[in-house]
């Protein structure tokens, strides 16, 4: 059974938005074959680490429909990796591949880079890029305890949120900053979509009338047509 951990993170923020440039194209006529940078021998030297955030409001659907420049249904191609950063979380970059557009103008067929907060990475990453206080003090208990420095990986969990995975479709609340797409919103940003798992992934004509997203509170599934009709047309008749 995988050790689990908590963190408490006190951050009065409103959104994050962090670097990345992104690469857009259409999408190829036999689709992609779906990859992760996550391997098996990865999964199993993995600990969980939950971060628990402590934000200035709650992201309700209002909040992240209005926040995001584009709001899609998407199909998740990849995870090609993950980068530490200054904060506690790092950020898992891949591809996604646009299946219907409801904000901004990405195109159906439009393969787009995202970024997210969290993911896996190894110990000594994550750990060598605290902050200055917390590395003397985590080497100071080691010292004192004669403890090994740790191996293998952990995977970074934020509260209220869920983790992307490849080969999977979402409803996905996108900031741009130049060229640079970040999903936000936490789990009211990435709400799975019913469509079925799939090994390689292409453009397949969904009907937005019948699909159904899951809501990350309740686990059930609900209307997506539903929620565009309340939460972004609406946002724009405004």
């Amino acid at each position: 059974m995988k050790k689990k951990l908590l963190i408490v993170i006190s951050l009065f923020v409103i959104f994050n938005t962090v670097a990345l440039f992104t690469a857009a194209h259409i999408a190829k006529k036999n689709g992609y074959k779906v990859c992760s940078y996550i391997t098996e021998d990865m999964q199993q030297s993995c600990t969980d680490l939950f971060a628990e955030l402590c934000l200035a409001y709650e992201y309700t659907p209002e909040v992240v429909t209005d926040y995001a420049d584009y709001i899609v249904v998407a199909t998740v191609i990849s995870k090609d990796s993950m980068k530490p950063d200054e904060g506690l979380f790092g950020t898992t970059n891949g591809r996604i591949l646009v299946q219907k557009s409801f904000k901004g103008d990405l195109k159906e067929g439009q393969v787009v880079q995202y970024l997210k907060n969290g993911g896996v990475m190894k110990i000594e990453d994550w750990e060598k890029n605290q902050p200055l206080a917390s590395i003397n003090k985590r080497e100071y208990l080691r010292q004192q305890s004669n403890a090994e420095e740790p191996s293998g990986y952990v995977n970074i969990c934020l509260s209220d949120d869920i983790e992307i995975q490849e080969g999977y479709t979402y409803l996905i609340n996108l900031k741009k900053l130049d060229n640079r797409y970040e999903i936000i919103g936490l789990g009211e940003g990435l709400r799975e979509v019913d469509v079925n798992y799939t090994n390689r992934v292409s453009l397949n004509g969904l009907d937005t009338n019948t699909l159904r997203i899951k809501n990350n509170k309740t686990n059930e599934f609900e209307s997506l047509q539903l929620y565009i009709n309340t939460y972004i047309n609406n946002n724009e008749k405004e």
